[in-house]
Protein backbone atom coordinates (compact mmCIF):
# COMPACT_ATOMS: atom_id res chain seq x y z
CA UNK A 1 0.00 0.00 0.00
CA UNK A 2 1.85 3.13 -0.79
CA UNK A 3 0.65 6.85 0.05
CA UNK A 4 -0.98 9.11 -2.94
CA UNK A 5 0.17 12.29 -3.53
CA UNK A 6 -1.95 15.31 -4.89
CA UNK A 7 0.11 17.42 -7.08
CA UNK A 8 -0.97 20.94 -7.72
CA UNK A 9 -0.76 21.96 -11.73
CA UNK A 10 -0.22 26.03 -12.43
CA UNK A 11 -1.08 25.78 -15.93
CA UNK A 12 1.30 27.76 -18.61
CA UNK A 13 -1.08 29.28 -21.43
CA UNK A 14 -0.32 31.84 -23.53
CA UNK A 15 -2.85 34.34 -23.81
CA UNK A 16 -3.07 33.82 -28.01
CA UNK A 17 -4.54 30.34 -27.60
CA UNK A 18 -7.85 29.78 -28.36
CA UNK A 19 -10.22 27.03 -26.75
CA UNK A 20 -9.46 24.33 -29.50
CA UNK A 21 -6.15 24.61 -29.39
CA UNK A 22 -6.17 24.12 -25.17
CA UNK A 23 -8.02 20.34 -25.75
CA UNK A 24 -5.10 18.96 -28.14
CA UNK A 25 -2.55 20.31 -25.36
CA UNK A 26 -1.31 17.51 -22.91
CA UNK A 27 -2.24 19.25 -19.39
CA UNK A 28 0.64 17.34 -18.10
CA UNK A 29 3.12 19.04 -20.81
CA UNK A 30 1.68 22.42 -20.08
CA UNK A 31 1.42 22.42 -16.57
CA UNK A 32 3.82 22.66 -13.42
CA UNK A 33 3.92 21.74 -10.00
CA UNK A 34 3.69 24.52 -7.78
CA UNK A 35 3.56 22.09 -4.55
CA UNK A 36 2.19 19.00 -3.44
CA UNK A 37 0.11 17.06 -0.88
CA UNK A 38 1.05 14.24 0.97
CA UNK A 39 -1.79 12.14 3.09
CA UNK A 40 -1.80 13.34 7.03
CA UNK A 41 -3.13 10.51 9.74
CA UNK A 42 -4.44 11.17 13.36
CA UNK A 43 -3.14 8.34 15.14
CA UNK A 44 -3.69 7.09 18.47
CA UNK A 45 -1.66 5.42 20.21
CA UNK A 46 -2.26 2.98 23.57
CA UNK A 47 0.67 1.83 25.61
CA UNK A 48 1.54 0.28 28.88
CA UNK A 49 3.36 3.72 30.24
CA UNK A 50 6.72 1.56 30.62
CA UNK A 51 7.16 1.90 26.79
CA UNK A 52 6.25 5.67 26.59
CA UNK A 53 9.73 6.62 26.10
CA UNK A 54 10.38 4.67 23.31
CA UNK A 55 7.03 4.97 21.43
CA UNK A 56 7.62 8.82 21.49
CA UNK A 57 10.93 8.49 20.05
CA UNK A 58 9.38 6.32 17.23
CA UNK A 59 6.81 8.95 16.43
CA UNK A 60 9.25 11.53 16.27
CA UNK A 61 11.99 10.11 13.61
CA UNK A 62 8.99 9.02 11.48
CA UNK A 63 8.00 13.50 11.68
CA UNK A 64 5.09 12.75 14.08
CA UNK A 65 3.64 15.34 15.35
CA UNK A 66 2.62 15.14 19.21
CA UNK A 67 -0.57 16.75 20.25
CA UNK A 68 -1.97 15.05 23.68
CA UNK A 69 -1.60 12.23 25.75
CA UNK A 70 -4.15 10.73 28.23
CA UNK A 71 -3.88 8.37 30.77
CA UNK A 72 -6.47 5.78 31.08
CA UNK A 73 -5.13 3.94 34.43
CA UNK A 74 -2.36 3.97 36.81
CA UNK A 75 -0.83 1.52 34.13
CA UNK A 76 -2.06 2.56 30.38
CA UNK A 77 -1.74 5.70 28.18
CA UNK A 78 -3.41 7.15 25.07
CA UNK A 79 -0.73 8.95 22.89
CA UNK A 80 -2.15 11.45 20.15
CA UNK A 81 -0.07 12.20 16.86
CA UNK A 82 -0.60 13.56 13.53
CA UNK A 83 2.19 12.07 10.65
CA UNK A 84 2.54 11.25 7.24
CA UNK A 85 0.90 7.92 5.91
CA UNK A 86 3.83 7.25 4.11
CA UNK A 87 5.28 6.92 7.52
CA UNK A 88 3.14 4.13 8.57
CA UNK A 89 2.83 2.13 5.79
CA UNK A 90 5.48 0.21 5.70
CA UNK A 91 6.90 -1.10 9.05
CA UNK A 92 5.19 1.15 12.04
CA UNK A 93 3.10 -1.04 13.53
CA UNK A 94 5.61 -3.92 13.84
CA UNK A 95 8.31 -1.18 15.54
CA UNK A 96 5.52 -0.48 18.47
CA UNK A 97 4.48 -3.86 18.64
CA UNK A 98 8.57 -4.90 19.11
CA UNK A 99 9.63 -1.21 21.50
CA UNK A 100 6.39 -2.85 23.53
CA UNK A 101 6.77 -6.43 23.70
CA UNK A 102 3.43 -6.60 22.23
CA UNK A 103 1.44 -4.55 24.11
CA UNK A 104 0.41 -1.50 22.53
CA UNK A 105 -1.97 -0.92 19.82
CA UNK A 106 -3.06 1.96 17.37
CA UNK A 107 -5.36 3.10 15.30
CA UNK A 108 -5.30 5.82 12.42
CA UNK A 109 -7.40 7.70 9.87
CA UNK A 110 -7.12 9.90 7.34
CA UNK A 111 -6.61 13.50 8.69
CA UNK A 112 -6.05 15.26 5.37
CA UNK A 113 -3.72 16.10 3.04
CA UNK A 114 -0.74 18.83 4.58
CA UNK A 115 1.93 20.57 1.85
CA UNK A 116 5.20 18.35 1.68
CA UNK A 117 8.80 19.84 0.61
CA UNK A 118 9.49 16.15 -1.64
CA UNK A 119 12.17 16.72 -4.56
CA UNK A 120 12.00 14.86 -7.52
CA UNK A 121 14.78 11.66 -8.06
CA UNK A 122 15.69 10.88 -11.47
CA UNK A 123 17.06 7.28 -11.50
CA UNK A 124 19.14 6.28 -15.19
CA UNK A 125 19.94 2.66 -15.11
CA UNK A 126 22.47 1.95 -18.08
CA UNK A 127 23.15 -1.41 -19.34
Amino acid sequence: MAASYKPLFKMLIDRNMKKKDLAVLSGVSMATITKMEEPIVKMEIITPKDYLGGIMDLCSDRRGVYHDMQYIDSNRTKLIYTMPLNEIVYDFFDKIKSISKGYASMDYELAGYQDSELVKLDIHISR
